[in-house]
C-alpha cells in the first residue's frame, strides 16, 4: 500500500509547464482520496486520473483513464476510460464507462461524475462527486483530487 500511494503521489506531481485559468495545458494527472458508499457500507478510496484534451477538440472536451482501489473486504478497484467535458473552464463532467473488480469477480461499470478545479499556480484541488454504476447498483464516491495540469 505504500508503494502505491508514493507512486501516486509522484503521478501527480510530474509535469513541467504553467497550469492556471486560460493558460494552454492539454493534459492533467491527479490523485484521488475519498470514501465510497454502496448498500450501507462505506469503504475509504484511493485513485488516480489522467486526462488529455487533444488540440483539435480546444478545452472543452477530452478522454480520461481511470483507476480507484477501494479499500475493504474484499478490495475493489476500478479501471474506466471515458470522455470528459467542460461546460466552464474549471468544471469537468465525466462519463466513463468500465469494470470493477473484486473477490475475484468483475462486473461492467458506467461512472458519472463532476469536480471542479480550485487552481494554484500549477496545481489543482477540485473537490470530486462520481456515482458508480454497477448492475443496477449505485455507490457514489465522494472526495477530493490534488492534479496538476502540463
Amino acid at each position: 500500500m505504500k508503494r502505491l500511494s508514493a507512486l501516486l503521489l509522484a503521478a501527480s506531481l510530474w509535469g513541467a509547464s504553467s497550469y492556471a485559468g486560460g493558460d494552454s495545458h492539454n493534459q492533467h494527472a491527479a490523485v484521488f482520496t475519498g470514501v465510497t458508499v454502496a448498500s450501507g457500507h462505506a469503504g475509504f478510496t484511493l485513485g488516480a486520473d489522467y486526462e488529455y484534451m487533444p488540440d483539435a477538440w480546444g478545452k472543452t472536451y477530452g478522454l480520461i483513464g481511470i483507476v480507484d482501489f477501494v479499500l475493504g473486504k474484499p478490495t475493489q478497484s476500478i479501471l474506466a476510460v471515458g470522455g470528459t467535458w467542460h461546460p466552464m473552464d474549471a468544471l469537468r463532467v465525466v462519463l466513463a464507462p468500465g469494470v470493477e473488480m473484486a473477490g475475484g469477480h468483475s462486473a461492467g461499470l458506467l461512472r458519472i461524475g463532476t469536480n471542479y478545479d480550485f487552481h494554484f499556480d500549477t496545481c489543482s484541488v477540485s473537490p470530486t462527486l462520481n456515482l458508480d454504476i454497477v448492475g443496477g447498483h449505485i455507490a457514489t464516491v465522494i472526495g477530493v483530487a490534488f492534479g496538476m495540469g502540463f
